[in-house]
């Protein structure tokens, strides 16, 4: 398995779920979440019929703005839902 991963930060494992790392729990939590929205996004859009392959500009234009490689992003949104989380429960803390 580790061979297969490679330099890969996200897993899909087969009946399993989904599997991120980082070299930050917000990092990996960011890929986390990109990873769920895209087979959110997928599954929505193959109940629409046959899906069109993304051109390689898009590729790339998609992963930059997804900023799961920006530490700085991934920081900011993590903090952000983790201030959302103390919002509305802050029990979560005890």
């Amino acid at each position: 398995m580790v061979a297969s991963i490679g330099d890969k930060r996200v897993v899909i494992l087969r009946n399993h779920g989904l599997l991120t790392w980082g070299e930050t729990v917000e990092e990996a939590f960011m890929w986390l979440w990109l990873l769920q929205r895209a087979c959110d996004i997928q599954v929505a859009a193959v109940s629409c019929g046959r899906l069109k392959p993304l051109s390689d500009t898009v590729l790339a234009q998609t992963r930059l703005q997804a900023a799961g490689e920006q530490p700085e992003v991934c920081k900011a949104v993590f903090d952000a839902l983790v201030r959302k989380v103390e919002e509305i429960d802050p029990s979560y803390q005890d």
